[in-house]
């Protein structure tokens, strides 16, 4: 149905017309997140001190935070990357959706830039449901819904609305 998955060198072989990289390591969100993490890290030292020292196991609050760190560290290096070129769109979410996925643009029956509200349609940003389809999204409110051929409809976040929409329908 036009879905590739990995990287089986289908798009490998001609360059991309259109490429963007998104991530959380912009200034207004790297600050809260790195002060969440040193909050969690901070806490689970604490917790693994007092189990170390008093020697009882640890509980489940420090086991719960130091999940929440390991979270909040693969949060820190999350990164959105889309690319279109003459006869593909790929994308992925690093490091939760490591693979390429790939569509052939032979199998999008159309793109269109939208303006969205990311908490109250998806509750948020990053890999999330609703409206009956998933989206990808790093920030902003600007994305660009694409639907398959066979029904498949996803939204992936851009700073580039206009661009990706342009270079999805007519690759140049």
């Amino acid at each position: 149905m036009g879905l590739y998955s990995g990287n089986d060198g289908r798009f490998g072989t001609l360059p991309p017309v259109f490429r963007e990289v998104q991530n959380l390591r912009s200034v207004p969100i790297a600050i809260p997140a790195l002060l969440a993490l040193a909050v969690v890290f901070a806490a689970a030292a604490s917790e693994g001190y007092r189990a170390f020292t008093t020697g009882k196991s640890f509980t489940p609050a420090a086991v719960l935070l130091a999940a929440l760190g390991i979270l909040f560290s693969l949060l820190f290096y999350a990164r959105l990357e889309i690319e279109v070129n003459q006869v593909c769109l790929r994308y992925r979410f690093f490091p939760f959706l490591p693979f390429w996925r790939e569509f052939q643009l032979s199998s999008i029956e159309s793109a269109e830039a939208v303006r969205y509200r990311p908490i109250l349609e998806f509750g948020g940003w990053g890999i999330r449901y609703g409206k009956g389809m998933w989206a990808y999204t790093m920030s902003g409110k600007d994305g660009v819904v694409v639907r398959l051929r066979g029904g498949k409809t996803f939204m992936l976040g851009t700073r580039h609305p206009d661009k990706l929409e342009k270079f999805i329908r007519t690759p140049s």
